[in-house]
C-alpha cells in the first residue's frame, strides 16, 4: 500500500551533508517506490535558557510539541519518519504521535539517546562513557536516559547505522526488535574514483574532512605528520571542514586528489560518512579504533589505537612509500562501498520496514 509519509528534521532538505544526505536519499527512495513524500524542517531550539535546561528539553519541549500537533493535524500523515529530533522536537514526540495513532520511525544518527553531549568516548578504565557537557552552565537531569529510551520506545522502529550503534542501546535495554541497523549510503555515481597511475610521489596528500577539533583527533594527525615532515618525508594535509568547508558537490573531487583520508576520531563515530564517501572515490582510508569506524572501513584501510602517535606514524609511512598497497586498498574500499553503503541498497532497507507498518495499519 501505497503511503503518505512526512519526514522532518531539525535542518534544511534542501541541503547535503551529514544527516541531511542521508535523509534527501532517503525522500528520493520513498518517491521512486511511489510513496508521497512530504518533509518538514523542525526550527532549533537555541539561546541561553535551552542550553542551560537542554537535558530537559530532550525529553520533551513543550512549544515544539504543539507545533508539532498542529502540521501532523493539518498534513494527515500515514507515518512519520524523524531525524535529530534531539531538544528541537523532543523524545517525546514519539509518544503524541503514539496517541494519535500515527505510526512513526525515528533514525539516531548519532549517540544523542545515550549522551548530551552526543558523544561516546573510552574512560580511563578502558569502559565506553559519555563525554561531559562542554557547557558548565548545563543542569543535569538524571533521568534523562531513562526517559529518552521509554518515549523512544514508542516508535514502531528505531534505525541506527552501524553494529556498534545497535549495540550500545542494546547495552541500555533498548528492544532488539525494534533497533534495526540499516547502512548509510551514498550516490555511488557520484562518490566514484578516477584511474591513478601506481607510481611512487615525492608529495603525498593526506585529506582530513570534518570539524578540525581535538574531539576528532587533528591535533594527534598535525604532530604525526609534522614529526614525519621532519624525518625526511613530504606530507601536504588537507583540511576539509571548518573555515575551510566545500559545498557538497565538490566534495568527491577533493577526495579523488588525495592519496589517502585519515579520519582520526578519538570519539566513539556512529558510522563515519566520510570513510564510506572516500571509499567510493578509491581512496585508502586510516582510522582510529574508535565506535564504527573500524567495522565500516573493513579491509579497505589501516585501524589505529586512539591517540597513539607512533602508531598512526607508522600507518601514514606504510602507505605513503606504497603505492601499490594505496591502489589495492583502494579497490577493495570501492567494492565494499558497492556491496553495502549504496543509496539504493540503504532505501531498499527502509522500504522494506515501510512496508511492514502500511501492513500493521
Amino acid at each position: 500500500m501505497l503511503m503518505k509519509i512526512l519526514v522532518i528534521g531539525n535542518f534544511s532538505f534542501n541541503e547535503y551533508g551529514g544527516a541531511k544526505t542521508v535523509a534527501n536519499y532517503i525522500i528520493d527512495g520513498y518517491k521512486s517506490a511511489g510513496h508521497e513524500a512530504d518533509v518538514l524542517s523542525f526550527p532549533k531550539t537555541s539561546g541561553k535558557i535551552s542550553r542551560i535546561f537542554s537535558q530537559f528539553l530532550d525529553v520533551y519541549n513543550p512549544m515544539a510539541l504543539t507545533f508539532l500537533k498542529k502540521e501532523i493535524k493539518k498534513r494527515r500523515p500515514d507515518a512519520v519518519h524523524l531525524h535529530n529530533i534531539h531538544k528541537d522536537l523532543s523524545a517525546y514526540s514519539l509518544k503524541l504521535l503514539s496517541k494519535m495513532k500515527v505510526p512513526a520511525i525515528v533514525t539516531l544518527h548519532e549517540s544523542w539517546a545515550l549522551c548530551p553531549g552526543f558523544n561516546l568516548e573510552n574512560g580511563k578504565d578502558g569502559k565506553i562513557r559519555c563525554r561531559p557537557p562542554m557547557s558548565r552552565y548545563e543542569i543535569r537531569f538524571p533521568l534523562r536516559n531513562w526517559l529518552i529510551r521509554k518515549f523512544l520506545s514508542c516508535a514502531d522502529y528505531i534505525f541506527v547505522p552501524s553494529e556498534f550503534s545497535r549495540r550500545q542501546l542494546l547495552s541500555h535495554s533498548y528492544s532488539a526488535e525494534k533497533v534495526i541497523k540499516i547502512y548509510n549510503g551514498f550516490d555511488l555515481n557520484v562518490f566514484s574514483p578516477i584511474k591513478k597511475p601506481i607510481v611512487e610521489k615525492k608529495e603525498i596528500k593526506v585529506l582530513f574532512v570534518g570539524r578540525p577539533t581535538a574531539k576528532k583527533g587533528i591535533n594527534w594527525l598535525k604532530d604525526a605528520i609534522n614529526d614525519l615532515n621532519k624525518e625526511g618525508l613530504n606530507i601536504l594535509l588537507d583540511i576539509v571542514g571548518g573555515e575551510n568547508s566545500v559545498s557538497y558537490d565538490k566534495l568527491p573531487d577533493f577526495y579523488r586528489e588525495a592519496d589517502m583520508l585519515i579520519q582520526p576520531s578519538l570519539v566513539h563515530e556512529t558510522f563515519g560518512n566520510s570513510v564510506a564517501e572516500g571509499m567510493g572515490c578509491g581512496l585508502p582510508v586510516i582510522v582510529s579504533n574508535m565506535g564504527a569506524m573500524p567495522e565500516i572501513l573493513g579491509n579497505a584501510g589501516l585501524v589505529v589505537n586512539p591517540g597513539d602517535r607512533k602508531s598512526l606514524k607508522k600507518a601514514i609511512f606504510d602507505l605513503a612509500l606504497d603505492a601499490r598497497k594505496r591502489d589495492e586498498l583502494g579497490k577493495t574500499g570501492r567494492e565494499r562501498t558497492e556491496k553495502m553503503f549504496d543509496k539504493n541498497k540503504m532505501c531498499g532497507e527502509y522500504l522494506k520496514y515501510i512496508e511492514k507498518i502500511s501492513q500493521k495499519n
